[in-house]
């Protein structure tokens, strides 16, 4: 066993009592396979006990069951007038272990091996079987009134009325499964919450502000894995940052080198950029069904940028946006496969494989045509048929659009999202 100090061999002995008593686990002698508990600092400043599972897994077959996209569950959640959010008590555990695998799953202790008799996080298949299970629970419910990303239940209400009924449905088929809940985790009829890293509500789509509040906290980066941690923390947020690929290529170029790390005047500007780009981040919100979607391109000598917006009451809002940090060719038509036209092809694919039988139209200031996608036909033929590129003023870029865009996206609850 792994040494300990005190204070986490008290947490582990505290946490093996209440999973003996609660029958998730048993004693267990001359186990063939044997693990390391691993203690996790949770948010709240206690410890969760984990169970370093490594080589198990590694000789466990994957299950290769699909999870659910996150970006069509927070899509089709904005929007509701009503939510609740679900958690269950000890969710996995809930799973039982068949008994010829529990062996597998022992680990030792400083009192002895205990072995789990239910199903524990950290194995390889735990995310995957959770996932099936609340399928088949909630199958006649998921996409119409609730969505499960693996443990995380929501239940939604387009209007305050119906939101008992879609309760006592959804309360019926957990019992029907005996999916227990703990009630002091749950939340009933809020208008808005955290979701899957966001904040969804009747309005629309917010960054989550715990991830916006860590990037404005970012100071200068002395080192390359400061600029790793930034990078990674911005691409979190890259739903609600425009034209991406241009603010932070100077950051982009600091990951290139590994000899040496130097943080130029440059990089300090695309990190102020980026802050004050989250500190005006606009709302967004879903798109509704046949409703017609613009798709503006801004090219310029470093990236390729397009986003997608929406208009309501003559007002247009952010709703998808995309970056290639890649320059455009110097060419008026955009030959096949060139930065340009996959860009553009993988913004319409994006929109065609998340939102079906919905109109689509292209237009930008990268562009002197405008583009309406209709029909199965590929995006990438429609983007070669229908999109002339012109690079000859490479400060083309409307930003004045950009900013209405963004503006009117703040005032009226705005439509739309980021890709990448």
């Amino acid at each position: 066993m792994r040494p300990v100090g005190e204070e986490r061999r008290r947490a582990i002995a505290e946490e093996v009592n209440r999973l003996l008593a609660a029958g998730f686990i048993i004693e267990i002698k001359h186990p063939k396979w044997l693990a390391n508990p691993v203690l996790v600092l949770k948010k709240n400043k206690t410890w969760r006990m984990c169970i370093d599972y490594t080589s198990l897994n590694r000789a466990c077959p994957k299950d290769p069951f699909v999870l659910p996209r996150i970006d069509q569950i927070i899509d089709a959640v904005a929007g509701s007038e009503s939510l609740c959010f679900l958690d269950a008590y000890s969710g996995y555990n809930q799973i039982k272990m068949a008994k010829e695998d529990q062996e597998k799953t022992a680990f030792i202790m400083p009192l002895g091996a205990y072995c789990y008799t239910a199903m524990t996080f950290g194995l390889r298949n735990a995310g995957a079987t959770y996932q099936r299970c609340m399928n088949s629970c909630l199958e006649s419910q998921i996409g119409r009134n609730v969505h499960v990303y693996i443990d995380d239940v929501v239940v939604k209400s387009t209007r305050q009325d119906d939101l008992v009924a879609d309760l006592a449905e959804t309360f019926a088929n957990l019992r029907r499964y005996h999916i227990k809940l703990n009630p002091l985790k749950c939340t009933f009829g809020v208008p808005s919450g955290q979701l899957l890293g966001y904040v969804v509500s009747k309005r629309g789509i917010e960054p989550n502000p715990e991830k916006t509040a860590a990037v404005m906290r970012t100071k200068q980066p002395t080192c390359l894995v400061d600029v790793q941690k930034l990078a990674g923390r911005v691409a979190a947020l890259s739903r609600f940052i425009p034209r991406l690929g241009d603010k932070a290529t100077p950051l982009y170029r600091l990951l290139k080198k590994s000899d040496s790390f130097e943080w130029t005047d440059e990089a300090q500007k695309a990190l102020e950029e980026l802050q004050n780009a989250l500190r005006n981040a606009p709302v967004l919100a879903a798109p509704l069904p046949q409703e017609a979607m613009l798709l503006y391109v801004a090219a310029s000598n470093r990236a390729i940028s397009a986003v997608m917006v929406v208009e309501r009451f003559s007002v247009c809002s952010p709703l998808n946006s995309a970056a290639l940090d890649s320059p455009p060719p110097p060419l008026s038509l955009p030959p096949p496969n060139s930065p340009l036209q996959n860009n553009v092809a993988s913004s319409l694919n994006h929109l065609r494989d998340t939102r079906l039988e919905r109109t689509h139209a292209a237009s930008g200031a990268a562009t002197t045509t405008a583009a309406r996608a209709h029909g199965p036909t590929s995006a990438r033929h429609r983007v070669q048929a229908d999109f002339n590129f012109d690079d000859s003023d490479d400060s083309k870029f409307d930003e004045s659009k950009e900013a209405f865009i963004l503006d009117a996206g703040r005032r009226a609850g705005g439509v739309g999202g980021t890709v990448g």
